[in-house]
């Protein structure tokens, strides 16, 4: 998901960043981006399976899979987890919150 704050970040305007063809498709795509990561927001987190009895992130991607962890993770770690707020960053105007959530995949999310 930290992959796509440049994509959240681009300017919409007459800048040159903000017109650049190569960048148009992910701004104008946001309510799909928003879309997208919401169904993987829900399947991640959705399940009760990613805290251990007291309350702390397991190690995994969703439940507990220890062996797929990086040295560095524990439980409790919480970068990965909040990393599911970047997009509070963008003001309340901004197309990824007021476009319409568009088709991002042709499989039922």
């Amino acid at each position: 998901m930290a992959g796509l704050a440049p994509w959240l970040s681009l300017a919409d305007d007459d800048t040159p960043v903000g017109i650049n063809p190569t960048q148009t498709t992910p701004r104008m795509g946001k309510g799909q981006v928003r879309a997208g990561m919401t169904a993987v927001i829900k399947r991640m987190f959705g399940n009760n399976r990613n805290l251990n009895t007291k309350d702390f992130l397991t190690l995994g991607f969703n439940g507990s899979q220890a062996g797929i962890s990086d040295y560095y993770t524990n439980n409790g770690s919480l970068y990965m987890a909040s990393l599911t707020f970047l997009p509070l960053g963008l003001p309340a105007d901004d197309p990824f919150w007021t476009d319409a959530l568009q088709p991002w995949t042709s499989k039922k999310a």
